[in-house]
């Protein structure tokens, strides 16, 4: 086989395997953290091997968890880039107490970031934890920097009512 060929057979092979993908999405109930998760989005579950939680999977989790654990709604941003993810949460100040953020922030970085960075020696250290609660629940769902805010994202209503307040 020349090489044009090849190429083209791993092009079309890759295609395949994406539109594949696509249609092993399917939604799904669980309990994990002593939170009742419901209609959460992931791809390749199932058939034995282990899914992964879409980015709106991941985000409707987070929601769920706050509102389960803290009795607030919250505003999630989920983003993909090249060598990982992110996960940024936010919640209305007049909500919660400000007192609470560092105990929310670590509790919400120990349920969904798989790991931490290491600026002395330039690496990503993964959680050990994270692998026993995949294997437990079936699919991956955590992301790679997690972050927390009193406050809403920059260009909503809540934004801007928060900003005319003095609070964000």
């Amino acid at each position: 086989m020349d090489y044009n060929k090849h190429l083209l057979y791993i092009c079309l092979n890759k295609k395949e395997q994406n539109q594949n993908l696509k249609k092993m999405k399917t939604k799904i109930d669980f309990s994990l953290y002593g939170v009742q998760f419901k209609n959460i989005e992931v791809y390749g579950f199932g058939e034995g091997a282990t899914g992964q939680a879409t980015g709106r999977g991941i985000s409707a989790m987070a929601r769920q968890y706050v509102a389960a654990k803290y009795g607030v709604k919250c505003q999630v941003h989920y983003d993909s880039f090249s060598m990982g993810n992110s996960l940024s949460i936010y919640v209305d100040p007049r909500d919660l107490y400000t007192d609470y953020k560092q105990i929310i922030s670590e509790d919400l970085k120990a349920s969904f970031c798989y790991g931490s960075f290491d600026a002395m020696t330039d690496c990503y250290d993964l959680k050990e934890e994270g692998k026993d609660i995949e294997k437990m629940v079936g699919f991956f769902f955590k992301a790679k920097y997690v972050s927390f805010q009193f406050g809403a994202k920059y260009g909503t209503k809540l934004y801007e009512e928060l900003e005319a307040e003095g609070l964000n």
